[in-house]
């Protein structure tokens, strides 16, 4: 879960004309105060709910996000439902990939081995073939008799 930044800034320097220094660091000579929080809660816009490059959401993340808002959850708790729905779609999805693939992978075996039982073959016709005393005409095709 991501956590919240809280800024209260009726309790901060900020509302008394301070500034909020990013790093201790970084201005030695300050002795600013702590910043309190305050917790803001982003509406989110269910209607125009995009999916990146002038696209809807599919059905599902909107559901998903329509619901947490009902709940009033601020927009991390919706992200991370999100990339927990999504994760979990990824990992379902790479599994049956991973089936399919270990599928193909035993037809592809199969037919090899069949490939090669068929090369052997053509090749030991072509051997008899073409040497006369390996040769037996009564091997290769018996002429029904009619």
């Amino acid at each position: 879960m991501r956590g919240k930044k809280k800024i209260n800034y009726a309790e901060s320097s900020v509302s008394k004309g301070g500034t909020i220094n990013s790093n201790d660091s970084d201005y030695p000579d300050d002795d600013h105060e702590e910043v309190s929080s305050v917790h803001v809660v982003p509406s989110i816009d269910t209607y125009h709910l995009g999916g990146g490059d002038g696209q809807r959401c599919c059905a599902k993340c909107r559901e998903a996000i329509r619901a947490l808002s009902r709940k009033n959850s601020d927009t991390f708790t919706v992200i991370d439902d999100l990339e927990d729905r999504l994760s979990t779609e990824m990992i379902g999805i790479r599994r049956d990939v991973e089936n399919f693939s270990r599928r193909m992978k035993g037809e592809v075996s199969f037919m090899l081995r069949e490939m090669q039982h068929l090369n052997n073959a053509l090749e030991n016709i072509n051997f008899k073939l073409y040497n006369p005393r390996y040769y037996q005409p009564n091997e290769v095709w018996n002429e029904p008799r009619g």
